[in-house]
């Protein structure tokens, strides 16, 4: 391994380049197996757990969730509308948010679902992308009838100062009865 020494910094603490490169050396030694005592690893690793519990708020792994009822199917809203199946506060930091939803023809004639993860409520797409934080179930025609549709909005990276709101976003657009969903929709902090 190649060292390289610091020789002509030193600050208004009398921090000098040679305890600077003492401190580095003694982390690469550390890290390869040669600990002076020191240091452990407890000081530098993650926490993590051992058992089934959850993470602390504020902690890395912090997990939070909204979600149906098990075997309980909501309405989609009015054909081609867009409205809000659930909302998170998501605290500052950096945060993997997904939304995992099946839609359900019920009793409609439909040709087109729907699912995002948006900051605005209500019946508006603001700031939905496709393949990004939407994705989306699309048909040519009534005639080809799809009965269940899975869709999945995967690990959408949210980076925060502060708390923010977040909405599950729903929209089917149908000519008959009333399309129905089930969803899952959570956050994990990652940082």
């Amino acid at each position: 391994m190649k060292t390289t020494r610091i020789t002509t910094w030193k600050d208004q603490n009398s921090l000098t380049a040679q305890s600077i490169n003492s401190e580095f050396q003694n982390a690469v030694n550390m890290f390869n197996g040669h600990n002076d005592g020191r240091y452990t690893w407890d000081n530098f690793k993650a926490k993590g757990t051992t058992t089934n519990d959850s993470a602390t708020a504020g902690n890395i792994g912090e997990y939070m969730e909204a979600k149906s009822i098990a075997a309980t199917f909501s309405n989609f809203p009015t054909t081609n509308q867009y409205g809000d199946a659930a909302s998170l506060t998501i605290t500052a930091g950096d945060w993997d948010v997904d939304l995992v939803l099946t839609a359900y023809i019920n009793t409609g004639t439909w040709s087109d679902a729907l699912a995002g993860i948006s900051t605005t409520s209500g019946n508006s797409d603001t700031g939905l992308q496709l393949g990004h934080n939407m994705q989306r179930g699309r048909w040519a025609n009534t005639a080809t009838v799809i009965e269940m549709l899975p869709i999945t909005v995967s690990n959408f990276r949210v980076s925060l100062a502060a708390s923010t709101v977040y909405y599950a976003k729903v929209r089917a657009i149908y000519s008959a009865g009333q399309p129905t969903y089930m969803y899952r929709f959570s956050a994990r902090r990652i940082r």
